[in-house]
């Protein structure tokens, strides 16, 4: 779930990401679920936007928080455990 305030629009939210369509391209996904009504949730892809690309282009590991309750995505250009490819990011709002 989402706690931090960059962000206010994404309070509550539950920030979740899909590994990758395929072991043979590394495009994982930022996903995020809103509850609409009791029971109810809206599955959206989260956009990305570096000033380079529209997707993440990257194999999606996991999720952190920081004490703020900011979160982070951790990321591998390889779909194993090896390479040196990892990176993490921060989730911020689009500038």
């Amino acid at each position: 779930m989402y706690r931090g305030s960059a962000m206010p629009e994404l309070q509550g939210t539950y920030i979740f990401g899909d590994w990758s369509s395929s072991f043979l391209r590394s495009n994982g996904s930022i996903l995020a679920a809103a509850e609409v009504t009791a029971g109810t949730w809206q599955v959206s892809e989260a956009g990305i936007d570096d000033g380079l690309r529209r997707n993440l282009n990257r194999y999606v590991l996991g999720f952190g928080q920081d004490l703020q309750g900011e979160l982070y995505v951790l990321t591998a250009k390889r779909s194993g455990p090896s390479g040196e490819t990892g990176e993490v990011f921060k989730l911020l709002p689009a500038q």
